[in-house]
């Protein structure tokens, strides 16, 4: 027999996990973090305590012979309940049975459940690629999300997204990679911000090494991407806020990628521009010289107080006056929203949704305010209790105005466990989003903190190497950098055995 125990000691408001089944640490923790939201969760491996006056949830397993009999006991706030299952003796299978006794039990106590129920992953899309792809219809598939404790509106979103992306997906071919360019700086820091970027004003002496540096391991990429046959077929420069790199510097950038990589094929490229107050008309002209057609200018807000509290050096007509500008080309843009900001209400963030609207950009991004260790900022309870309203709004008047998902992704420490969600005008998906969030095409990322995906043809798994993090790392250890690209395995992508 082996056992875990989960305490909630009341008085100091933290959860302490003791694991003896082994296997299932990852899922159990990430589902309860996510059920008590910031209240602090410690794992060991080791004790118990029948202590009476301690809240705990208590999960036995033993081998029968019917199967594995997984048991859990949730003692909270001296209400109890208990529940048994019999399932296949095999880790996943005991993974999601200790799972959906805990979720059950846990929801009854708290009085609520998650719009995602016991997920736990961070691409639900992939979860129904997957179930379609092992024969599920999809009122099948449907059913299934419903016993994980998937709200309905959740359930239809990842049907419908997937409905949008699976097209997309299915019609690449094994030689066809997407390029992603970091740039890791921006002009100053987000109060919520958690990426790995930097600052312009402390470290701007390190953006033209880094530049530098960039431009010799894109060459140095397009040539072993050229010699092993493959083809671009999206680019995106992101960060961080590439913008924060002048008109001179950015033009450096993008024709070095245009010199080397032969982009005859490629189908969209992307400069994720970001700060409205990085944007100039002579960025925008460099970028609509060099072949970039599509950008994202990303005010997050356009509530000025809002703004000012999370440390964005910008305001809401520094937006609009982006945006004017950049209707003197022929980009298609996308606009960045985030829901749960500090100092943010429902009202405010309805009336900055329904100005973005209005504005009509190709695309519109719903992001939902994450809070990580690494940002400035604490969650706090009201902004919890006002981040679904703004989400559930945000849904309903983008479907009124003729927008629809086409990808959607989760992160860990997400406001009321919600999600991310991009939403498109017909004819107008980023493709290159529904590739990074999906493992059946190639992404090659060249710059500090990028992460390149190799996606084999044959069984083998998917290769992933990467870059170092911060820019003075990947300026140190260059040449193992480049030592590193020229180990990948390119070859994968054509091998079917």
């Amino acid at each position: 027999m082996t056992g875990s125990t989960v305490l909630l000691p009341e008085s100091a408001r933290h959860m302490v996990v003791e694991l003896n089944i082994p296997g299932i640490r990852y899922e159990a923790e990430s589902l309860v973090r996510m059920l008590l939201g910031e209240q602090p969760v410690t794992v060991t491996e080791s004790g118990h305590t029948d202590s009476e006056e301690l809240d705990c949830i208590s999960v036995t397993g033993e081998t029968m012979p019917e199967g594995y009999r997984c048991r859990v006991v949730t003692r909270f706030k001296h209400n109890t309940r208990e529940d048994c299952a019999v399932c296949q003796e095999e880790r996943t299978a005991i993974e999601q049975t200790v799972c959906r006794l805990i979720y059950r039990q846990m929801t009854e106590l708290l009085g609520h459940g998650l719009p995602w129920g016991m997920l736990t992953g961070v691409r639900p899309v992939k979860l129904v690629r997957q179930m379609t792809e092992d024969g599920l219809t999809e009122p099948e598939i449907a059913q299934r999300l419903t016993e994980y404790g998937v709200s309905p509106q959740r359930v239809r979103l990842s049907l419908e997204t997937w409905h949008h992306q699976k097209d997309i997906i299915q019609c690449r071919q094994p030689w066809e990679i997407s390029l992603y360019v970091s740039i890791p700086f921006c002009p100053s820091r987000c109060s919520y911000c958690s990426f790995v970027s930097h600052s312009v004003e402390r470290t701007v002496s390190m953006v033209e090494p880094y530049l530098a540096a960039l431009l010799q391991e894109i060459a140095y990429t397009a040539k072993l991407t050229e010699k092993a046959g493959l083809t671009v077929v999206s680019v995106y420069i992101g960060g961080g806020t590439p913008t924060t790199l002048t008109a001179q510097q950015l033009q450096r950038l993008l024709a070095e990628i245009r010199n080397d990589f032969d982009l005859s094929k490629c189908e969209e490229f992307t400069v994720e521009a970001g700060r409205p107050d990085t944007i100039d008309r002579a960025k925008l002209d460099v970028m609509a010289c060099n072949g970039v057609d599509r950008i994202s200018i990303n005010p997050q807000t356009l509530n000025d107080t809002v703004l000012e509290t999370i440390g964005r050096r910008h305001t809401a007509m520094d937006f609009l006056r982006a945006w004017e500008i950049s209707k003197e080309y022929s980009f298609q843009r996308n606009v960045d929203l985030i829901a749960g900001l500090p100092a943010d209400t429902p009202d405010s963030f309805c009336k900055t949704l329904d100005w973005i609207i209005a504005l009509r950009p190709e695309n519109i991004t719903v992001h939902t305010l994450t809070v990580k260790h690494a940002s400035t900022l604490k969650e706090e309870g009201p902004r919890r209790r006002t981040a679904l309203e703004m989400v559930e709004y945000s849904r309903s008047a983008l479907y009124g105005a003729g927008y629809r998902p086409y990808y959607l992704y989760r992160q860990k420490g997400t406001v009321d466990a919600l999600e991310n969600v991009g939403y498109t005008l017909p004819q107008n998906t980023c493709k290159y989003n529904v590739y990074i969030m999906d493992d059946g095409h190639t992404i090659i990322s060249v710059g500090a903190g990028g992460v390149t995906k190799l996606v084999p043809t044959g069984p083998q798994r998917i290769v992933r190497s990467f870059n170092y993090k911060y820019p003075y790392e990947y300026l140190s250890r260059f040449e193992t950098v480049l030592e590193r690209k020229a180990a990948l395995p390119l070859q994968c992508l054509f091998d079917k055995d």
